[in-house]
């Protein structure tokens, strides 16, 4: 597993998922952004976590263990390759790559 930094803050996939996950009920909302985003894999809202997809869960449970980052979030803090980043306490962004 890598850390990049490009110039830019959302990598350049095809296909990301920016999911948050609401402290209180735990209830996750998903939104895909990018060029495929009218084929999203993922729905728009989970019960929990452990509702979502095993790859989605796996590449959530990575991005949980880094730190939050400082806001405004800047291309600076790190990308892992292949997985996404972490944009907020409770918000990251997933990438969806073919395994």
């Amino acid at each position: 597993m890598s850390y990049g930094s490009g110039g830019d803050i959302l990598p350049h996939d095809d296909t990301i998922y920016r999911i948050s996950i609401d402290p209180e009920t735990n209830v996750v909302e998903v939104a895909c952004l990018g060029i495929n985003r009218l084929d999203t894999l993922l729905e728009d809202t989970y019960v929990s976590v452990d509702d979502l997809p095993e790859w989605g869960q796996r590449k959530l449970a990575l991005l949980m263990m880094l730190e939050v980052p400082p806001l405004p979030l800047t291309a600076d803090y790190p990308h892992v390759t292949g997985v996404g980043r972490r944009v907020g306490e409770n918000v990251y962004w997933v990438e969806y790559t073919e395994e």
